[in-house]
């Protein structure tokens, strides 16, 4: 939202008058300390583990489904998506999320399925059938969208934006630069060995378990609250 010199101005103030500012990722943190005189203090999103069913998840020997969910947009890479699956025809890729009218008229290899808005409940269903998450967005903050996807026991593929690499630390997937396709169909090459995949799912779900669970976030905020 903070484009332009005198929206930075504006910016720069509420920065210097408030008592704390909490930001989501590295790039924010960057940003704050170019142009304010307060630290802040870094807390990422949550994700709430209460009803979490976390069941041993099965890998199958070759990757067949693959999972996106977010808005079927552009911004999103889902064009990066459609192009992947056109070179890819064995896999099957599920568009989860409300499409766009410009992505209702393009068309699409046999192999994408749109599956349209569904229930919070249908996503994590989805994502434990699923072999992995793909994320090709090009701009974000800090997408909750991963954390469910690891705590479902996903890898994730997805792009050095926002908070993403601080999340998954290669550690739990594959980072790749915005649009580059080749990347993205690489890396799903490289994911294909079941044991790779099962050792980012195991990560990926005690990352989740350490870092981001509700009351873990909460406690941070809240300590702040009383410090201030």
């Amino acid at each position: 939202m903070v484009k332009g010199k005198f929206s930075e101005f504006l910016f720069r103030k509420i920065c210097n008058r408030a008592d704390q500012i909490f930001y989501l990722n590295q790039s924010s943190e960057n940003h704050i300390k170019r142009i304010s005189n307060k630290l802040g203090k870094k807390i990422p999103n949550f994700i709430d583990l209460k009803n979490i069913n976390f069941i041993q998840k099965n890998f199958s020997d070759r990757i067949e489904n693959i999972i996106f969910v977010g808005h079927v947009i552009k911004s999103k890479g889902c064009m990066d998506i459609i192009s992947i699956a056109k070179q890819m025809p064995s896999i099957n890729f599920k568009l989860i999320g409300k499409e766009s009218e410009e992505f209702q008229s393009i068309p699409k290899p046999q192999n994408i399925q749109y599956c349209g808005e569904v229930s919070k409940e249908e996503v994590i269903n989805q994502m434990l059938s699923a072999d992995l998450l793909l994320f090709p967005t090009y701009t974000e903050g800090f997408p909750n969208v991963i954390l469910e996807a690891m705590v479902s026991g996903l890898p994730v593929i997805s792009t050095p934006v926002g908070a993403i690499p601080e999340i998954i630390e290669n550690k739990g997937g594959k980072i790749i630069e915005v649009g580059n396709i080749e990347g993205f169909i690489k890396a799903i090459e490289d994911l294909q060995e079941p044991t790779t995949r099962e050792k980012m799912s195991a990560w990926n779900k005690e990352k989740v378990k350490r870092t981001y669970a509700l009351d873990l976030v909460m406690k941070q905020i809240f300590m702040e609250y009383i410090r201030i």
